[in-house]
């Protein structure tokens, strides 16, 4: 793996974001604009996560909050760069680390049906939930039920 930088995006990333998820062929929502993505920035409980590989923008995750457990979606990396889970995994664990600021106890995902995102989320430390369709990760759990 070359020397990927993980940090916040910054305004000038927000079309790269874009072109990413357009590059690899993720589902589009009516989210998937400039304004909406400014939008998280600006927001004290969301960011968005950048990794790069000097100025090429490779992947992105989209940490939330939302008052009650922490979600981290479009856990996307460029397809040049799809095989390389360490990318994933770095992204995953800066947004968890980013998450934790919040106290968050529980962290979930929605993530696409495939074997390679089940098991970089395995990989991460999340486990697939059945219920609730998604991968979720306790954090600081003490033998709590939720």
């Amino acid at each position: 793996m070359q020397d990927i930088a993980v940090r916040t995006a910054e305004s000038a990333h927000l079309d790269g974001i874009l072109e990413l998820w357009h590059a690899a062929s993720h589902r589009k929502s009516v989210t998937d604009n400039v304004e909406s993505l400014a939008g998280v920035l600006a927001h004290p409980n969301a960011t968005i996560l950048v990794a790069l590989d000097g100025d090429a923008l490779v992947g992105s995750a989209l940490p939330a909050w939302d008052g009650w457990r922490g979600t981290v979606h479009r856990v996307v990396l460029h397809p040049r760069w799809k095989e390389h889970e360490d990318i994933g995994l770095a992204l995953i664990t800066a947004a968890v680390n980013w998450l934790s600021q919040f106290g968050t106890e529980r962290v979930s995902a929605p993530v696409d049906d495939t074997a390679g995102a089940q098991r970089l989320w395995n990989r991460a430390g999340f486990q697939h939930d059945p219920q609730t369709r998604r991968f979720v990760h306790d954090l600081n759990s003490h033998g709590k039920e939720s």
